[in-house]
Order: C-alpha cells, then structure tokens, then sequence
C-alpha cells in the first residue's frame, strides 16, 4: 500500500517559480498497479552535508529498474532535502526551480518529519510516459550538483489504472397521484361518493319492483 502523507504546514517557494507544490492528502491505487520503488534502497534519499555528497549514486541505482505508468517513487529522505518532479530537462540540468515556467515542475511535500518516518516517506506516483527528473533543490541546488539527481525513463506497461466507475443512480418508483375523491368515515365505515353512488344504483336496479294499487 502507499503511504498517504498529510498536509504541510509551511512551504517556502521562490517568488517567480512557475512549480506545483503538490501537497500529498491521500493516495490510492487499484490492484495492479501498487508497485513501489524505494528511491536509493535502504539508504533512502539522504545527502551527507558533513562529506557533501548523496547517500547513493540515484543514477546507477536507477539504471537497473524498469519504470511503468501507475507506479510510485517513494523517497524516504533528509528534512532539509526536497523532491523536486520536472519534465523539463533544462531546469534538471541547472538543478533550480526558478527558471521553469513551462508549468512542468511539482514540488513534493508532506507536513512533518515524524509523519513523513511512520508513512515510509514522500510518494510519488508516475503519471507521464517518457523522461521524468528528479532531484533535490535544497541549499541553492548544491545537493542537486553533488549527487541528488536522477532521471528515468517511465514506460507504458499497462497504463494508468482506470478509476472505479460511480456507483449507479438510485432508482426512482414513480407512485400514483392520490385519489381526489372525497372519502368519509363513520365509524368502522369507509365511504366516498363514487363509491356510495355505485351500491345505491346496484341496489335500484336489483330491487323488486313493488305494484301500487
């Protein structure tokens, strides 16, 4: 299953960045496409400031997965690293969100370290076919230009999962209109006019004729 994040609290974006800042509620997938790649392993996404270098080569692990739409990126990472998502190969390259305005950048976030540590990190899932970068913007793009990047190229497989259609309407039972019919009760009767007209013709008709002298 995926871990569904919460809403953060504080985001910090550069004034003239054209990114999505995409805050993580809830995410669910359909049975097939719950395929999970931890970013890095076991060593997650984490950078080193003391060695100032990443935890991992991002780019050599990745270049032995295949990549599918529908699948999730999960970065288990540093509170001062970021997850940056872009489809623009130039703001990869510079390491820096500030250039995009093409609307091709999101930026992941979810509200604390602790709920970040207990959901198993920051997931991202693919949703675009073809070139996809990552990376990390944190302290000027320095952990980007040290290690923090990678790029993958995500295949078709068997697409995007479809959402479950809504649930049908429920049916509606069209009723007579009520009868206008006056109706009156005395006692253990029940009687309406219609009704009162019909037994008093019933009665004439079968009634003996009686011959007055």
């Amino acid at each position: 299953m995926v871990p569904s994040p919460a809403v953060p609290k504080s985001m910090f974006l550069p004034p003239f960045a054209a990114v999505f800042l995409l805050v993580i509620s809830q995410i669910s997938t359909t049975a097939g496409f719950s395929v999970n790649h931890s970013v890095g392993g076991d060593l997650g996404w984490h950078f080193n400031k003391t060695t100032n270098t990443s935890a991992v080569n991002y780019t050599f692990w990745s270049s032995s997965i295949s990549f599918y739409l529908g699948e999730f990126l999960i970065f288990n990472k540093d509170p001062d690293s970021t997850v940056i998502q872009t489809y623009n190969a130039t703001t990869y390259r510079l390491c820096s969100i500030d250039q995009d305005y093409g609307n091709l950048t999101s930026q992941f976030v979810v509200e604390d370290v602790e709920e970040e540590r207990a959901s198993g990190g920051v997931p991202v899932e693919l949703t675009k076919q073809g070139s996809n970068y990552f990376f990390s913007s944190s302290e000027n793009g320095l952990q980007c230009r040290n290690g923090m990047q990678f790029n993958i190229n995500v295949m078709h497989g068997n697409g995007l999962p479809v959402p479950s259609p809504p649930p049908p309407p429920p049916l509606l039972l069209l009723l007579p209109p009520p009868s206008t019919t006056p109706v009156y009760r005395s006692g253990g009767m029940r009687w309406s006019f219609g009704g009162s007209f019909m037994l008093l013709l019933l009665i004439w008709v079968h009634a003996p004729v009686v011959m007055i002298p």
